[in-house]
Formats: C-alpha cells, sequence, structure tokens
C-alpha cells in the first residue's frame, strides 16, 4: 500500500536538495521521481510497475485503480483563454489584495 499526497512532494524534494552531490543524492532524487510518476500516473499502475522493472506488457491489466475507474480529463482550453483575456484587459494592474 502506498499513501501519496502531493502536498509532500515539495517537502521530500527539498530534503534531497539539501543533501550533499554524489551518488547518493541521484539514487534518492531518481527513487522520488519515479515514486511521484508512480502516484500519478494515468495510466495502468501494472504497466507501470512492470515497465520500471524492465517487463513490457501491452494490454492494461484491468484490475487496478486506474482501469477500474480511469481519470476523468476536462479540456479548460476555454476557461485558461477567457482568465488570460481578463489579466490582458485589466492591465495585469489587479492583484490579490485589491478586493
Amino acid at each position: 500500500m502506498m499513501l501519496y499526497d502531493p502536498a509532500d512532494m515539495g517537502w521530500l524534494r527539498r530534503m534531497v536538495d539539501e543533501k550533499p552531490e554524489g551518488p547518493q543524492k541521484q539514487v534518492e532524487s531518481h527513487k522520488l521521481n519515479a515514486m511521484s510518476a508512480f502516484a500519478e500516473a494515468q495510466t495502468c499502475r501494472r504497466q507501470v510497475l512492470l515497465n520500471y522493472f524492465g517487463e513490457y506488457r501491452e494490454q492494461p491489466c484491468g484490475n487496478c485503480d486506474i482501469c477500474l475507474d480511469p481519470p476523468k480529463h476536462f479540456d479548460a482550453t476555454q476557461e485558461a483563454q477567457k482568465a488570460l483575456s481578463c489579466v490582458y484587459r485589466v492591465n495585469q494592474s489587479f492583484g490579490i489584495s485589491t478586493w
């Protein structure tokens, strides 16, 4: 079982960054990146695990949380364009403290 909170990643990255340069830091950084990629994967978790260990599989397993309940995708292009248009129209002169 893996318990994962994306908010913890910043703290963990800082801990790794504070270590002295060397092979140990590189190994820990690689492991942290691999763990993060696994936890945030949008594809079959079994495929991610097998690929990590050099075993490749074409078909998803059909049993992991991602296969059983695929993530919903949302195209926020229009919403992002509206937000950027708003920023442009106010000449970037308003901030959080304006209100």
